[in-house]
């Protein structure tokens, strides 16, 4: 699923997007859990924080189990595009990549 318009308007805008691995364990059947915190600033100020936590079986298929919106994309600049839902399912997704890479470097 591609986001041009939201890529153009974090690109147009200056804002800078971190994705940082915040936990990893490993889950009471076995499984790594990986949360992934998502955080946006425009103009030097935080704007957006998000937490996806995924969990991956052994053969790294993953399951989308929790998220926890701290900045929500309504309380920040991301409110002038108007869809919420779709800044949420962009950083979801992108976060994703991100638990990919994390699980391939904790499983080597």
């Amino acid at each position: 699923m591609e986001f041009p318009a939201l890529e153009k308007f974090i690109e147009r805008m200056d804002i800078e997007v971190l994705y940082i691995l915040d936990r990893s364990f490993f889950s009471s059947r076995g499984q790594r859990y990986i949360c992934i915190e998502v955080k946006a600033y425009y103009q030097k100020k935080e704007t957006y924080r998000y937490y996806h936590c995924w969990e991956f079986t052994n053969e790294g298929l993953e399951t989308y189990e929790d998220g926890n919106s701290l900045i929500g994309a309504g309380d920040g600049i991301f409110a002038y595009l108007g869809s919420n839902d779709m800044v949420d399912l962009y950083f979801k997704i992108k976060s994703l990549d991100y638990a990919k890479k994390a699980f391939k470097k904790l499983n080597q």
